[in-house]
């Protein structure tokens, strides 16, 4: 994952990038030596939750989370099994940066999926014989949904582009 983070700061205007579980734990990270571990552990677990809460809230999968800051920019994309943060410059070139982090972001989701399901394996062999659980009620179609408003990502996005 190290070079597939080197390969995210290469592009011009980011200074860090790192990996988090959905858990909040950091798995991998190429940042300036000025940042501290304790203080990363805080942003990759305010990540994660931010995360999840979004997506608790919206009922669907967010993509990415845009925040500004008067001396830079934190990227958040979420990925299968986590999140993938990165810390650039406010006016970094964002086109030329998801170019750059969609193929790393797919590579990273693989790696995590991978490492989900090898740690889930010998969880998931049952001990003993245990009565499937009841059937989830399930929505019908002809409920009224609301409207959705529009994306995630332009509500997160107060300056636009």
């Amino acid at each position: 994952m190290q070079e597939l983070l080197r390969n995210i700061n290469a592009v011009v205007g980011v200074s860090g990038s790192f990996v988090c579980s959905t858990d909040g734990e950091v798995l991998a990270s190429v940042l300036p030596g000025t940042l501290d571990h304790a203080m990363l552990s805080v942003v990759a677990r305010t990540a994660a939750q931010t995360m999840a809460g979004l997506q608790t809230v919206r009922k669907r999968k967010i993509k990415d989370i845009d925040l500004l800051f008067a001396e830079g920019r934190v990227i958040v994309r979420g990925l299968r099994g986590g999140s993938l943060c990165i810390l650039c410059a406010q006016r970094v070139n964002v086109p030329l940066l998801n170019l750059t982090a969609d193929v790393a972001a797919k590579k990273i989701a693989a790696r995590l999926h991978e490492k989900a399901q090898g740690q889930a394996e010998p969880e998931s062999r049952p001990q003993a014989q245990v009565a499937p659980a009841p059937a989830p009620a399930v929505q019908r179609e002809d409920t009224p949904r609301p409207e959705k408003a529009g994306r995630m990502s332009s509500f997160l996005r107060p300056f636009g582009r």
